[in-house]
């Protein structure tokens, strides 16, 4: 694991993908000669300053891709451990299920993409892993390793064994173009997992809340084989509306006592339906993803 990895080892013009050559200054395109300076924090800027035009091309009249069965299945918590404890918040905003789909990193040295990093919180975890952490945000701090456009990843193609993309796609002005980007920068077979608000409030500019149908087709328009969408089991739309809207900082104990009723009538409800009418699907995780606060995902790069 390399702690801290060349950073010019990948790093590409955000505009043109071309090399980037280092200065005192931060760095220059090989080829545009766009510049990118040090910030505040000393980190390397790699925002695109001026516009650049990206084209996406839909393919009409077609039936909509249909989801396979196999894909829509319940995260559920496998026994996987780290080699150290990690925060509680940690595990869970990481929703901790997903962990199993970390490629094995015991078999060579892996490298992670964390986009949308924030404050950086799963790179004690990567590392634990045995991984090399990068992320990157497009917002600066102490804690990124570069500021760049989820949009423009100024990043060389194939290079990244993994891509995180946690509470990332419903910030997104352009979540298609941001998608087609991440499977860019993976190597083949390589993963992208994320979280994706569903049926959360409006936070933080959030500009698409995204069904289960939405992800699979962002997914696999991007050219990746989905291998999982989940409903996150312990985060639903009465779980979310109380914490992110109602009763901000409310301990979670509050929260379940205070929906437990509401909860128990939906079960009720949904079972009821489900034994009068047979077009109601019984399964458990439609019933789940009727009530979703967010979807878990995991995509591979064939």
């Amino acid at each position: 694991m390399n702690e801290n990895p060349d950073l010019f080892e990948f790093l590409r013009c955000p505009i043109c993908l071309n090399a980037l050559i280092p200065s005192d200054d931060g760095a220059s395109c090989s080829q545009c000669g766009e510049t990118f300076p040090f910030d505040e924090n000393g980190k390397l800027d790699l925002r695109i300053k001026k516009s650049k035009r990206v084209s996406l091309e839909f393919e009409l009249g077609q039936d909509p891709t249909e989801v396979r069965e196999s894909v829509l299945r319940i995260l559920k918590d496998r026994g996987f451990s780290f080699p150290r404890k990690i925060p509680k918040h940690v595990y869970q905003k990481l929703q901790g299920e997903l962990l199993p789909y970390f490629p094995d990193a015991s078999d060579g040295p892996k490298i992670v993409l964390d986009v949308g990093c924030e404050e950086s919180i799963y790179k004690s975890p990567c590392q634990d892993l045995g991984w090399t952490y990068v992320g990157t945000d497009i917002l600066s701090s102490p804690d990124v390793s570069f500021v760049s456009d989820a949009h423009a990843l100024p990043v060389a193609d194939g290079y990244f064994d993994l891509v995180l993309a946690n509470n990332l796609l419903e910030h997104l002005r352009y979540p298609f173009v941001a998608v087609r980007e991440f499977s860019r920068v993976l190597k083949p077979g390589g993963r992208l997992l994320g979280v994706v608000s569903f049926l959360e409030p409006f936070h933080m500019d959030s500009h698409y809340h995204h069904t289960h149908l939405g992800v699979y087709n962002m997914l696999s328009y991007a050219g990746l084989e989905v291998e999982l969408i989940s409903p996150s089991p312990d985060w639903d739309v009465f779980r979310a509306l109380a914490t992110m809207g109602f009763i901000p900082r409310a301990p979670g104990f509050l929260i379940n006592i205070l929906f437990l009723p509401v909860r128990f009538l939906y079960a009720i409800s949904w079972g009821i339906r489900s034994l009068m009418d047979k077009a109601v699907p019984s399964r458990k995780w439609n019933r789940l993803m009727r009530k979703a606060g967010s979807f878990s995902f995991v995509a591979k790069k064939p």
